[in-house]
């Protein structure tokens, strides 16, 4: 029973730690892009090591434990019989065969339920608890998997037609055989069946074999993905000066854009320059390339795909490494990403502030009165998505990344479009707070969302359209 309970504990941390594993996997997959632009990478990997050390560690315990239920499987037979006979001899008692053999027929007859079939009930338990935990999941996020539900459906419609049949047909044969005995005319029909049920098990496990190939050739498939150039090219890396960007002067020279290179330019020939601490609306159609500005001053694209420069403060950004140039702009994003974990971890996941830096951006971000109500503080927890919260509140949390980055550099990339008109508010008036002395950056999605800007930048296929003060570029497009 020690061992059973033992079994069980580990047994629970491993399938607790393998989740958390695949959740960490699954965010970091859905959230590729943000964790570049935060420049979260090494907290995504030491997050996932850890959670493997810990997942191993309750693997090799759970294994020792397994090792030792074995040994005192096999051994307590002879330790029974030895037993017996050594307190016989020592009560003086005459031992007969028949007490050895109600001994060792009473405990082989407790042994299996309690030395085998305990630890794997329990496991199998576990295994249960967590599927329903998964489905429950996979319901509540409305995912479809379509294959692989046709294909089980397919098997089983097989294995229950190909029981009929060959029932069926085993009659048919009884019936036109009259010198089958009794025996044989019982035993086909289960013959046929089993027949059955080997042909349903070999196309289930050709199924399963399919579907593991497939996770095989996609982890295969992100294993041969060409890592972010980060060696400054064919250009010398160089060294910025401590406190850059210090002015946020942005320059764009001749530059153009291709995500492929058998594509249409993104961008072409891009001649723009914006003024330290000046605020920029970006307007244009969906595919007209506000975005791909984004993209190229965080270097999300492949170098080999563009032409021209970006300076910022008079630095070339393609002779920085990504980790400087990332760490120095902040970003709100369209679409938040949250992890499971904390408020803290989520809104600080490198933990390069103190607890009083967090709650004085909570407190500018309006969510401070959110995190003291709650017992944990900081520590409160964020489920995954930050399903526990509203899409305000997680819009916030990406606001306050910004303020605790506190860079001279912002880019905001719609970050009210999924948001009530309450919550445009209320943001947009945060975010005109915190902007203050910074080179903003503002992708439109409505109109009184940059209308505030210094200059507005019109762009159409790729192309500066206009770029002037709000009221002269409406006009003309008016």
């Amino acid at each position: 029973m020690i061992l059973g309970q033992q079994f069980s504990r580990y047994r629970e941390k491993i399938v607790t730690y393998t989740n958390q594993r695949i959740h960490a996997f699954e965010e970091f997959i859905n959230g590729c892009q943000t964790i570049k632009i935060y420049n979260w990478e090494k907290y995504i990997e030491t997050r996932v090591i850890r959670i493997r050390e810990l997942e191993l560690a309750a693997i090799r315990r759970t294994s020792f434990l397994r090792a030792i239920n074995v040994a005192v499987f096999f051994a307590a037979m002879p330790l029974i019989g030895f037993s017996t006979y050594v307190g016989a001899w020592f009560t003086g008692r005459q031992l007969k065969v028949i007490d050895i053999f109600i001994t060792l027929g009473f405990y082989s007859q407790i042994r299996d339920p309690i030395m085998y079939a305990l630890p794997l009930a329990i496991e199998k338990f576990i295994d249960l608890r967590l599927a329903w935990q998964r489905i429950d999941r996979l319901i509540q996020l409305m995912i479809k998997e379509g294959d692989r539900t046709l294909h089980t459906f397919d098997i089983d419609h097989y294995q229950q037609k190909g029981a009929i049949t060959m029932w069926n047909a085993s009659f048919s044969w009884n019936g036109h055989d009259d010198c089958l005995s009794s025996l044989n005319i019982d035993i086909k029909p289960g013959t046929f069946v089993g027949i059955t049920g080997v042909s349903w098990f070999g196309m289930r496990r050709l199924t399963e074999a399919q579907n593991l190939m497939t996770s095989a050739e996609r982890i295969d498939e992100y294993a041969r993905l060409s890592q972010e150039e980060d060696n400054g090219g064919s250009k010398r890396l160089i060294r910025t000066p401590t406190d850059w960007p210090n002015r946020g002067a942005i320059e764009f020279r001749n530059y153009s854009l291709r995500y492929r290179s058998n594509l249409e330019p993104a961008l072409r020939n891009i001649n723009l320059a914006i003024k330290p601490c000046e605020r920029i609306g970006i307007m244009g159609r969906t595919g007209a390339g506000k975005s791909s500005l984004f993209q190229s001053l965080l270097r999300l694209v492949d170098r080999s795909t563009i032409d021209g420069n970006i300076l910022i403060d008079d630095i070339d950004i393609s002779r920085i490494t990504l980790n400087h140039l990332r760490s120095h702009i902040s970003v709100i994003p369209q679409q938040f990403v949250l992890f499971a974990g904390t408020l803290r971890s989520n809104i600080d996941p490198l933990d390069a502030y103190s607890d009083e830096q967090c709650w004085t951006a909570l407190e500018a971000v309006q969510l401070k009165s959110m995190a003291s109500h709650h017992p944990a503080g900081l520590l409160m927890p964020v489920a995954e998505s930050g399903s526990n919260l509203s899409i305000g509140q997680c819009q916030l949390i990406c606001v306050c990344r910004a303020i605790l980055k506190s860079s001279k550099i912002l880019l905001i990339d719609e970050a009210t479009a999924n948001v009530d008109n309450d919550t445009d508010q209320m943001l947009q008036s945060i975010i005109a707070e915190i902007t203050k002395n910074r080179t903003v950056l503002t992708i439109a999605h409505r109109l009184n969302t940059v209308i505030g800007s210094d200059r507005l930048l019109a762009v159409d296929n790729g192309m500066i359209v206009d770029f002037d003060v709000p009221n002269k570029v409406l006009k003309c497009f008016q």
